[in-house]
């Protein structure tokens, strides 16, 4: 079945959602965390843009974040906030990555950091800045710094070889490889969505 399009809808509404929770002071981590373990997410990553298309975007944000107090002040602000919805949408669609390994590679304080010098550029300069900062960590290193942990402890709590955490960590290429066991135990011990440690996502390119 033939489905209409409203690409602008879902950019404005991820935007939108980055603004206002930037706008009500959650914490910068939270913000990530909570969008990226999401049925929004999950919906997006599969394609389906059901909850963006039957909800407001008001109602998405208190779904999301019900301990929020609300201010009745928030007005769309095409701001810091805004703008980091736009290029995380942007990464996305460009470089088909699930949302979880584009804040884990670009956490949401460093793109805020690049706002001002990135804001005013076409987007294609985030796509090559994104490009190297891809490669400075990969996904593990990035996992056990996150979780301060190092790779004894991960094995033990994972029950998954010392060896073979030392060999996913050496590059995201050897991650992509392992094994559904071992990914599976990796992702249960750091508590991550087994999606990160996917190498693409199947998505139709809706990028600007």
């Amino acid at each position: 079945m033939y489905r209409v399009v409203d690409e602008d809808k879902y950019y404005d509404c991820i935007s939108q959602l980055f603004s206002m929770a930037l706008f009500h002071r959650i914490h910068l981590v939270t913000i990530t965390d909570t969008i990226a373990k999401s049925d929004l997410i999950e919906d997006i990553e599969k394609d389906k843009y059901d909850i963006i298309l039957n909800n407001s975007t008001k109602d998405i944000f208190i779904h999301l974040f019900p301990s929020a107090f609300i201010l009745d002040e928030y007005k769309t602000k095409f701001d810091e906030g805004y703008w980091c919805g736009y290029v995380y949408m942007n990464l996305f669609y460009h470089f088909k990555k699930p949302f979880s390994y584009l804040f884990l590679k670009l956490p949401l304080t460093k793109l805020l950091d690049m706002y001002e010098v990135f804001h005013q550029m076409d987007i294609s300069q985030m796509y090559i800045e994104f490009e190297r900062i891809e490669k400075e960590n990969t996904i593990m290193e990035l996992l056990l710094i996150k979780n301060k942990m190092s790779i004894t402890r991960l094995s033990k709590i994972s029950k998954v070889p010392i060896r073979t955490i030392s060999y996913y960590k050496k590059s995201d290429y050897n991650l992509y490889k392992g094994s559904y066991e071992n990914i599976r135990r990796i992702a249960i011990a750091l508590e991550v969505s087994n999606n990160l440690f996917i190498n693409s996502v199947p998505i139709i390119n809706y990028e600007y």
